[in-house]
């Protein structure tokens, strides 16, 4: 199996996760290659099956370790700056989180599919918020993907679906939410 995902660095570079070669793989804004982290592995620095990937403003490397069940965040060097487990991500079908940072860069939302969930995390790797989809069950199954954007965040579900959850600041840290198709409503 080859890349999941990939995303644009502020500064042009082009960040892929190569899953099947367990690394993210970095390219300059011309498409020439750049450089390669991570081999396979669980120590820090190792990857195991890495399925999503984003860029803060910081231009650290944000990586859903999903196999390792674990967040990594390496710096501009390739090294390691922060790692956290992140429970619910585990090498299995269907389990496939994405990243995604908010239009401020102030958190990186998460997908979790195997709970139902997105989660933020803040930039030491806290939860500062958690987004259910359980309200659009049976319609809705499993979050796999997650845009952030001025008007909120969009999630695309297994099956195909789309929900979307009321911008910030409606998602207060600790807040519990449920995905519904375009309110926020509280648990």
């Amino acid at each position: 199996y080859g890349p999941r995902a990939l995303t644009v660095a502020g500064d042009g570079r082009i960040v892929v996760a190569d899953t099947g070669n367990a690394r993210i793989v970095i390219f300059t804004a011309d498409l020439a290659f750049a450089g390669a982290i991570g081999e396979r592995g669980s120590a820090a620095g190792q990857l195991n099956e890495p399925v999503g990937v984003a860029v803060d403003g910081a231009g650290r490397i944000w990586v859903a370790d999903n196999g390792n069940g674990r967040m990594q965040v390496f710096g501009a060097d390739g090294r390691v700056a922060l790692g956290f487990p992140v429970p619910g991500w585990t090498s299995a079908v269907y389990s496939e989180p994405r990243l995604a940072f908010d239009p401020a860069g102030a958190r990186v939302w998460a997908s979790v599919p195997r709970q139902h969930e997105i989660r933020a995390y803040d930039a030491e790797g806290r939860v500062v918020a958690t987004v259910a989809e359980a309200a659009l069950r049976p319609r809705f199954d499993m979050p796999m993907g997650v845009v952030a954007g001025p008007a909120g965040l969009v999630v695309a579900g297994l099956n195909g679906t789309l929900g979307a959850v009321a911008p910030d600041p409606a998602l207060q840290p600790g807040k519990e939410s449920k995905i519904s198709s375009g309110q926020e409503s509280d648990e």
